[in-house]
């Protein structure tokens, strides 16, 4: 089903109490969000709820976006679409005075969102809208992170899910640089480029005081357990917790793939090339030479970089 265009609204003025705004960027999923999106809108104007829907059209919007539905009154914020959507509205609820009055719902509605899985969100669409109305609202954990940004200058954000320094941040920082129209191919093709040209740095990561010192080809920081399309990442990770697992990748850079189907069940843990420590309080993490951050499958800036952990600092509906 095409995209009608009479769903879209601009954010109004003023969104009454306990209205939805759905902030959604059509084109993830390879289109299939805005093809979806009418169904979504069927179900919810069929069960008395008007939503206002607003359109992210691409990287960088869905957080200026949101910011206006908070500025609108809107306290119920639904983010239509992939990880980067989500990352992106998570970062303007953190930043917002009325953060804590605020709840936050993802539908993932045809796209490869890694953020929902961890929660058993279905990826069905028709299965997973009925629980914007009937879902419960669970207190998660969100990391803020204060890292160099591109160009110059300190950057502030937040995400709530998965976060990678170095070889991934590299892969998906090229991954979005190359054409869309080369899909789910584009994320293949960046992987082996990094594989081939990456130099591995040194690295320092401490935890709570806790340090690693020494040759390591990545660092997950894992609020929530998956990404890369599903791939259990950081298998021992629990978003309400109030702490942060962290995984040094020291041993080859091989084990990208030759752990892959263990990482897949998330069974690679324990293992010898892989430290694990975890922080309730902050991760500070750096390199032999800046080394690219990605999360929740956005690069957002380059080490030096701090990670402070926010507990149970947003309601999220699932």
């Amino acid at each position: 089903m095409g995209t009608d265009e009479r769903l879209w609204s601009e954010t109004p003025e003023r969104i009454p109490e306990g209205r939805p705004c759905l902030i959604v960027r059509p084109r993830d999923g390879g289109g299939r969000v805005g093809r979806v999106l009418p169904d979504v809108v069927r179900y919810l104007r069929d069960s008395a709820v008007r939503p206002v829907v607003v359109k992210a059209r691409g990287a960088g919007e869905g957080g200026a976006r949101a910011r206006e539905a908070l500025e609108a009154g809107g306290r119920f914020l639904v983010s239509v679409g992939g990880d980067g959507l989500a990352r992106e509205v998570v970062a303007a609820i953190m930043e917002s005075p009325v953060a804590n009055e605020v709840t936050l719902s993802v539908l993932s509605a045809g796209s490869d969102c890694d953020f929902v899985k961890t929660f058993g969100l279905p990826p069905d669409t028709a299965i997973a809208v009925p629980r914007l109305l009937t879902g419960t609202e669970y207190p998660v954990d969100v990391v803020r992170v204060t890292c160099a940004a591109h160009g110059g200058g300190t950057r502030v954000t937040h995400f709530a899910g998965l976060a990678e320094v170095g070889l991934w941040g590299v892969a998906t920082r090229r991954a979005g640089r190359l054409p869309a129209r080369l899909g789910r191919s584009r994320s293949f093709a960046a992987f082996w480029w990094t594989m081939a040209t990456f130099r591995v740095p040194e690295m320092t990561v401490t935890a709570d005081g806790r340090s690693y010192r020494g040759r390591a080809h990545g660092v997950v920081l894992g609020n929530t357990q998956q990404a890369r399309g599903g791939i259990r990442v950081s298998p021992r990770s629990f978003p309400g917790d109030g702490v942060l697992d962290v995984l040094v990748m020291r041993g080859p850079r091989s084990d990208q793939y030759t752990l892959l189907p263990r990482m897949f069940m998330g069974e690679q843990l324990p293992n010898p090339g892989i430290v694990e420590l975890r922080a309730r309080e902050r991760v500070e993490v750096d390199g032999s030479r800046p080394q690219w951050i990605q999360a929740d499958s956005e690069p957002i800036g380059l080490t030096p970089a701090v990670f402070e952990v926010l507990p149970q600092a947003l309601r999220l509906k699932v």
